[in-house]
């Protein structure tokens, strides 16, 4: 955005030059004083009319400054607003006013702040957008939250559907299901004589048996220290044999007691199970019988 410049603090304010102000010249110019003039950018006008307010269009020159010092304008941008680059003589009179240059600053600022056609705010490109972080917000929703995103930006991430987990990949956080193995999901198994339950792919074990005959729970890629759990749900009455982790394992039961199956139709039982060795050889808990399914 380009520079501002600044009024004096009264009005129809003018000086003279001190000293000859030779073309060329930018450290500063001499006024007879500074009085009204603010220690900041500004602009002022040379020879625009003579001392007997005869215009002088082949004289005049607008000549922005940066400061004040003493009775000098410094810092000085000679030839502006389309003005000639040119000699002044001591005396010359130097106006301070609202000009060509002053007021188009001002546009030019608003325009960053404003549409000059609707005079609405900008919010989506230059300086009223600001720099990382922002909240890019516009069309979020309740529940939406928002995760420092790339370049540091605030970036929104739209609420999850139903069920949905919040996870990450490498470098950004996004809604996803649980992974087969994650510990909260159920693992349905199919009913057999021979049910094997995966360890590697998860950690809790549901399923309804139809008993016809025996039914052998088989335990793979046990890990010590897993805990997992275990609930079946009958379909029959049948008095038949329900073996859990009894072939190339071994079950320590509390109190060395084996669990009495429910086997009532619409009812399953719940055991818990933790690894303690390579077997593998699990300690066995009853965590709830007699349960709907």
């Amino acid at each position: 955005m380009g520079r501002l410049y600044n009024v004096p603090t009264a009005d129809f304010v003018q000086k003279t030059l001190n000293a000859e102000l030779l073309e060329g010249v930018t450290a500063a110019a001499t006024l007879n004083n500074v009085t009204n003039i603010p220690n900041l950018p500004g602009v002022m006008i040379i020879d625009r009319v003579t001392a007997n307010n005869v215009e002088t269009p082949d004289k005049v020159e607008v000549v922005p400054y940066t400061a004040t010092s003493g009775s000098t304008a410094t810092s000085l941008t000679r030839g502006a607003a389309g003005t000639s680059d040119q000699d002044h003589a001591v005396g010359a009179i130097v106006e301070f006013g609202p000009d060509i240059l002053w007021a188009q600053a001002i546009l030019d600022a608003m325009a960053n702040l404003v549409d000059t056609a609707t005079g609405l705010p900008l919010y989506t490109t230059n300086i009223m957008k600001p720099t990382a972080p922002y909240v890019a917000v516009g069309s979020d929703a309740t529940g939406d939250m928002y995760f420092r995103g790339v370049g540091g930006t605030l970036s929104r991430l739209e609420l999850g559907t139903s069920g949905q987990v919040l996870t990450a990949n490498a470098s950004l956080p996004y809604w996803g299901t649980l992974p087969a193995g994650d510990s909260r999901s159920w693992i349905d198994f199919a009913d057999d004589t021979d049910i094997y339950l995966n360890f590697a792919s998860g950690k809790k074990f549901k399923g309804t048996i139809v008993p016809s005959g025996v039914r052998n729970f088989h335990a793979t890629n046990a890990s010590v220290g897993d805990v997992a759990m275990l609930r079946i749900g009958y379909a029959s009455t049948a008095s038949i044999a329900i073996n859990i982790f009894s072939t190339n394992s071994s079950v320590s039961w509390t109190d060395a007691t084996v669990p009495t199956w429910t086997r009532t139709v619409g009812k399953a039982d719940t055991f818990g199970f933790v690894v303690l060795a390579t077997l593998p050889r699990f300690d066995g808990f009853t965590v709830g019988q007699g349960n709907g399914i």
